[in-house]
């Protein structure tokens, strides 16, 4: 399960007809997310307080793992668990954005937390494409109707190299309480991201 696609119980959206992936986790109501893409989990994971149906009987031979609401990790952070356990080099959200603004901080909270130890973390969306980046390069083709906005998820991220963007830095800090990464634009076929350390989250919006 090298690459492992959680989805959520977030406002529901399409993703990439050509996402590659290995093994599928459901968190709570993310298994009618799931049902909605055609997609059938290997796993159900969650306390099941966002699943309107019966988890005791609606699943078929999908293995569940459940829990009790009272618990510390949310669903997804339990789906992430079980993935790195299980060997996974890369993890994937889906149906992860819209609806509670706490829902969406604590995804990218866990995102953090799978980036924090060396395992590659996006999530994708009809709209929206994030990547937490470490000690690394990220290269994103020029794609119309979109924006690219970079932040520090740690205090500062040091060493942030932009190339081929109208607004372009060379090994510049970044720091978690003002947001210069904001709204950015591609001014050649391509745009290099780099940094030498720290978590940059990257985030290619469709602008509406």
């Amino acid at each position: 399960m090298s690459t492992t696609l959680i989805i959520n119980a977030g406002e529901f959206s399409p993703i990439p007809n050509d996402l590659k992936y290995d093994y599928v986790i459901a968190c709570d109501g993310g298994y009618t997310n799931a049902v909605r893409l055609g997609i059938k989990p290997d796993l159900i994971i969650g306390d099941f307080d966002s699943y309107d149906g019966d988890p005791d009987k609606d699943f078929g031979e999908i293995p569940v793992h459940k829990y009790n609401v009272m618990k510390d990790d949310t669903d997804c952070m339990l789906a992430i668990k079980y993935a790195i356990r299980q060997g996974a080099t890369k993890v994937i959200l889906a149906c992860s954005l819209g609806g509670r603004m706490d829902h969406l901080f604590a995804n990218i909270q866990s995102m953090s937390y799978v980036a924090s130890r060396g395992i590659a973390c996006e999530l994708v969306s009809a709209t929206d494409y994030m990547k937490i980046i470490t000690n690394e390069t990220l290269s994103l083709p020029i794609e119309d109707g979109y924006s690219l906005s970079v932040f520090s998820l740690t205090n500062t991220c040091k060493g942030v190299t932009i190339k081929g963007a109208l607004y372009s830095i060379t090994n510049y800090t970044l720091e978690n309480t003002f947001p210069l990464g904001l709204g950015n634009s591609w001014d050649s076929d391509q745009i290099t991201i780099s940094l030498k350390e720290g978590q940059l989250l990257v985030i290619k919006s469709k602008i509406q």
